[in-house]
């Protein structure tokens, strides 16, 4: 009697299970660290590097006032070695009024959650480190000079001070990524889709993917002098140098791993390409240093091959994927732009209280060598043109026009302005292709003696932000193949072996001669006193 009943509902209610299944499966949940909500289509993600915590943080004010959420990409400090010293650093930092009020406003911006947890956390300023907030100029990981124990320290003091904080057990609280052995986390940004116009022309999920470029980062292939215990000043210098002829001569780590490590690879390949982000819009990939730059003089990717490979790999593994890349360390600002100069794929903005000018390094002389670096970029002069028959060529005469490239020695920060249709206006250059998804870039000054009409050092607004086949052409000789062949890896051992005898020895005459010159000063107070016995005794 109950039999046909029971086998309906039976039936039923495995139906209705299978149904909810599917439909959860359908739209894989996020697993970003972190999910950040806005009711507004239209938002602002601010990013900037190489922060002097002892320089006016007035600045400040301004990224939380333009901003919706802020990316502090390395140098948030600059600290000697000294683990006492690199806690001063940032108790300087955050007794600036205007860093806590930056930070409190860009906090109450956006609905933020943490998805291990689910607790709603309280953030505005997204951070990763660099080598001077890590306390080791061009240093990392690998233990030189100092221990493995001392990097898990650092990184400690670095999350306490700059990551979110998630509840624990009781009252406590500690930072939500304290068990991870990096700084890298991501973020997920859902917008609305309304914004006056179809839900199909805005960004609604976007992911900010934050690279740790420190903490597993191997040595060069000749030791930085940079990371030296001694200070000196002309040591960065020499390094840098040795780090630009180390590049024209073919030298490089080709160590796998040698950039972010296995654990975080493997982190990075799921968040670009695993199922969670299937409904992703754009990815934001945030590097310390700079990527597809090929000038030897800075600390870049390209001098860690294999990494750059296996990057730019990642990236042709997903090709319908948009992108940007953002960096900074190199205290100047720039874009790169594919050759057409419709979209950006690496943003550059460095220099948020100084710029390249040094006591050792002129103004002048920082923007003339910037300026000149434009052949260490991508060939932007390279104007893709169309013949009468309608094929497309490279016209390598042809000057890029005003639209690009831009570089600006300026200090400031970038802004990523994503959905703001009103940007576009009235442009010839997009009235044609109204249809595709609108970002703006900008770099806003952080000079506040500058008025409010003038603090727009530069902006552009793009139709879109490439994917992997808009860059990365196979016959583009920029991204050119990095394997070795047998002869010029052991030419390249021969070279290894004299540049790092070469640059052993100028270690060597520098500390002699600082010794030698703390000897002579030594003993000219010694023999002012002699002198004056002598004198006496006379």
């Amino acid at each position: 009697m109950f039999v046909v009943p029971l086998m309906i509902v039976t039936a039923s209610t495995l139906l209705c299970l299978s149904h909810f299944s599917l439909s959860t499966t359908a739209t894989p949940k996020s697993n970003a660290d972190f999910v950040c909500k806005t009711n507004e289509p239209h938002f602002r993600v601010g990013f900037g590097s190489c922060n002097k915590q002892y320089k006016s943080q007035e600045w400040w004010e301004r990224a939380a006032r333009m901003t919706d959420l802020f990316i502090f990409h390395g140098d948030t400090v600059y600290a000697r070695p000294q683990l006492s010293q690199l806690r001063h650093a940032y108790s300087v930092l955050e007794s600036s009024p205007y860093y806590q009020q930056g930070r409190e406003l860009l906090s109450r911006k956006l609905n933020c959650r943490s998805t291990a947890t689910g607790e709603k956390i309280h953030h505005g300023i997204w951070s990763v480190w660099d080598d001077h907030d890590f306390g080791i100029n061009d240093g990392g990981g690998v233990p030189f000079p100092y221990s493995a124990n001392d990097g898990e320290e650092r990184m400690k003091i670095f999350k306490d001070h700059l990551h979110p904080v998630c509840p624990v057990e009781g009252n406590e609280k500690q930072p939500c990524l304290a068990e991870r052995d990096g700084v890298y986390h991501s973020i997920d940004i859902h917008t609305s889709g309304d914004n006056n116009s179809s839900s199909e022309n805005v960004y609604k999920r976007v992911r900010l993917t934050l690279l740790d470029t420190r903490r597993h980062r191997q040595l060069y292939v000749v030791p930085s002098l940079g990371s030296a215990p001694i200070h000196f000043r002309l040591f960065p210098v020499i390094a840098s140098l040795i780090r630009y002829l180390s590049a024209k001569m073919g030298l490089a780590n080709h160590q796998p791993n040698a950039m972010l490590g296995e654990e975080q690879w493997n982190w990075f390949e799921d968040m670009l390409c695993g199922p969670s982000s299937q409904d992703i819009e754009l990815h934001v990939i945030v590097s310390s240093i700079q990527i597809t730059t090929k000038n030897g003089l800075i600390e870049s990717w390209s001098h860690f091959p294999k990494e750059l490979e296996r990057l730019l790999g990642l990236l042709k593994t997903c090709p319908k994927k948009q992108f940007v890349l953002i960096s900074g360390d190199v205290h100047f600002s720039e874009v790169m732009m594919t050759h057409d100069l419709k979209k950006p794929f690496e943003i550059t903005s460095s220099g948020l209280t100084h710029n390249c000018a040094s006591p050792l390094l002129p103004e002048f002389l920082c923007k003339y060598i910037v300026a000149s670096a434009s052949k260490q970029r991508h060939d932007f002069n390279r104007v893709e043109t169309t013949s009468d028959s309608g094929e497309q060529r490279h016209n390598g005469n042809q000057k890029s026009n005003k639209l690009g490239p831009f570089f600006s020695t300026e200090t400031a920060f970038g802004v990523l302005d994503l959905n703001n249709k009103n940007s576009v206006g009235t442009s010839d250059d997009f009235e044609h292709n109204k249809e595709n998804k609108v970002a703006m870039v900008e770099f806003i000054s952080t000079n506040m003696r500058k008025e409010a009409e003038d603090v727009v050092v530069w902006r552009k607004t793009f139709e879109s932000f490439p994917t992997a086949r808009d860059v990365f052409d196979v016959n583009d000789p920029f991204f050119f193949a990095l394997e070795l062949n047998e002869q010029r890896a052991i030419l390249n051992r021969w070279l290894i072996a004299l540049t790092g005898g070469v640059s052993m020895v100028i270690g060597i005459l520098v500390i002699r001669t600082l010794l030698r010159k703390w000897w002579n000063c030594r003993n000219r107070r010694h023999q002012i006193p002699r002198a004056r016995k002598l004198r006496k005794g006379d």
